[in-house]
């Protein structure tokens, strides 16, 4: 109840619960408590602040990537709830038209790491690094992990010619 009798001379200890809609930004928040005598002008205030914290962390990483360009090849990432609550990740990749996850989505207990799949197909890509992006979308606190990988695209069948030999006879 908001409204109390307070005798004089008596303290009385309040709690209050403020509870933030889902979607609040991450910041601090300042509010004031204000505390009246009804009927009258007398009123204290207290200064406070609330600060929301993003204990939602993701972590999306792997080791060297590598690929051939000649032949389909696959590779493995890492994706590790360091957060505080349950998540469901939506997952995507961009970059690379010759590319792809073969999970779209997976779900995570806190502390839980899932190994996730890329697909490299057969891409004829000159030998070299190429730049893709993985994104880790959270169901439920709505927010996009973003992580940048390079892949090591190379000639896995590794044929050259040694030499030449021409006959003009």
């Amino acid at each position: 109840d908001p409204e109390f009798l307070l005798e004089k001379g008596n303290s009385r200890q309040l709690s209050f619960t403020v509870t933030p809609d889902c979607d609040a930004a991450i910041k601090t928040y300042n509010f004031d408590l204000v505390a009246a005598i009804r009927n009258t002008s007398y009123s204290t205030r207290e200064s406070l602040s609330l600060e929301i914290e993003d204990l939602q962390e993701i972590n999306i990483s792997s080791g060297a990537l590598k690929a051939c360009s000649d032949s389909a090849t696959s590779a493995t990432i890492e994706i590790e709830n360091n957060g505080t609550l349950a998540d469901g990740l939506k997952l995507s990749l961009t970059g690379l038209d010759w590319a792809s996850l073969e999970e779209n989505s997976v779900a995570l207990e806190t502390g839980q790491t899932a190994e996730v799949t890329v697909d490299f197909e057969e891409s004829n890509a000159p030998v070299g690094n190429y730049g893709f992006s993985v994104t880790a979308h959270s169901k439920e606190f709505g927010k996009d992990t973003v992580q940048q990988f390079n892949v090591t695209v190379r000639d896995c069948y590794n044929i050259s010619i040694a030499s030449v030999d021409v006959d003009f006879d």
